[in-house]
């Protein structure tokens, strides 16, 4: 059975894991959360998100599933996905060495070119110009021990399992040889129409920084037209389908 290591069991991570192990993957879940294994051996795990817990549970049950804090379990996978979070302070500096010490701590774990791929949004140039050389701190090295890709998620709360299934999926890697190799894995559980290929790391980091941005903006615009809408009296709200028209 093919085998991909998960780490980072959140939310995303877990839809992630959800849509593998549908597609027959024996799958990996490493979270720093010691409980989390006690909670499914225990029978105890719960979400809100549509068929998150069936393909979950039922998975672990069977075997094919494996949750654990032990990062050592993902040798031997075809591939390690990271999506864990890159925090940042409330001066917007992004503090990132919790980010970089799992990618130090899961590195004696590389080798033969496994597939890393990073999950979580992240700046532009960040994987190449950071994520690289701490990964090579530890001695290994890229090309030899392991491939950089970058696919940003793009899902939202309510449907995420949906959204995988309509939802580009951008590849962008440090190399060509890493972006072939993720084309080939992510062929295991995504359609290949919905696989885009970018032309480095760098263009798929701006995909997910211009999706953020272009979004952010938008929001911020309607609710400043809401607000001037308000003073004037007129009832903004009513007035979006008629807006939404432009350009039809």
């Amino acid at each position: 059975m093919k085998k991909i290591s998960v780490v980072g069991f959140g939310k995303i991570g877990q839809a992630i894991v959800a849509n593998m192990l549908k597609n027959g993957i024996q799958v990996v879940a490493v979270d720093i959360n010691p409980q989390l294994h006690t909670v499914f051996s225990e029978g105890q795990y719960e979400t809100n998100e549509p068929g998150l817990a069936e393909a979950l549970t039922s998975s672990f049950a069977s075997g094919q599933l494996i949750v654990t804090n032990d990062f050592s379990q993902v040798h031997d996978s075809a591939a390690v996905i990271v999506a864990i979070p890159l925090l940042v302070d409330q001066q917007k500096n992004i503090l990132d060495e919790p980010f970089l010490n799992c990618f130090r701590e899961l590195a004696p774990h590389f080798s033969n070119n496994v597939l890393i791929v990073i999950e979580t949004s992240i700046p532009v140039g960040y994987g190449r110009d950071v994520v690289v050389p701490a990964i090579e701190s530890t001695g290994k090295k890229h090309g030899t021990d392991f491939l950089l890709v970058h696919s940003p998620e793009r899902i939202k709360s309510g449907t995420m399992l949906e959204q995988l299934l309509r939802t580009p999926k951008v590849i962008g890697g440090v190399s060509p040889e890493a972006t072939e190799k993720a084309l080939e894995i992510y062929q295991w559980f995504f359609d290949r129409s919905l696989i885009h290929i970018v032309d480095s790391i760098e263009a798929a980091e701006m995909v997910k920084l211009a999706g953020m941005a272009y979004r952010d903006v938008n929001i911020a615009l309607s609710n400043q037209l809401a607000a001037f809408s308000n003073r004037i009296g007129v009832n903004f709200a009513d007035l979006i389908p008629l807006i939404n028209t432009d350009g039809e």
